[in-house]
């Protein structure tokens, strides 16, 4: 009678070989899928220091307008030195106020020239000419905040 013995389970080393002779390899390991963003390589992830001394002042300055530009220090200060733009949140804000009165304008006039108004928007009706004087002067303060808040962080002109 023949003896029975059971043979040990494939070795990770193995595998390669039983794949080669046909048996069959054991499953592989799979690494566990990690959401969100992949890792940046070593190159681009940012470990390198930069010191810089700066009287206390300066320093308030520095966290003052980088907290007005909705960034953290290092952001702040990364963009600044390698040249590219840093918009104070005010900035921001005057922006968007004078895109959304800048759109109610452009409806006005395309209203004013689909009424067939002798090209003055008093022609289309006073209704309509006086909400354009309002949404104009709403221009105009827009503008101005927006001035304003461009001197004050020292990015006008």
């Amino acid at each position: 009678m023949p003896i029975l013995m059971a043979s040990p389970p494939p070795s990770p080393d193995s595998a390669p070989a039983l794949a080669r002779l046909g048996g069959d390899a054991p499953p592989a390991v799979s690494e566990k899928a990690r959401p969100g963003r992949p890792r940046k390589s070593r190159s681009e992830s940012r470990t390198a220091q930069l010191h810089v001394l700066v009287t206390p002042a300066e320093r308030a300055a520095v966290h003052r307008a980088a907290a007005d530009a909705g960034l953290s220090v290092s952001a702040f200060v990364r963009r600044r030195a390698l040249g590219r733009p840093v918009t104070a949140r005010a900035d921001a804000q005057a922006r968007a106020a004078l895109r959304r009165v800048g759109v109610n304008l452009n409806q006005l006039v395309r209203a004013a020239n689909s009424s067939g108004a002798a090209g003055t928007l008093a022609g289309a009706g006073p209704a309509l000419a006086a909400t354009a004087e309002a949404v104009l002067a709403e221009v105009l303060a827009a503008v101005e905040r927006l001035g304003v808040a461009a001197d004050q962080t020292g990015d006008a002109g």
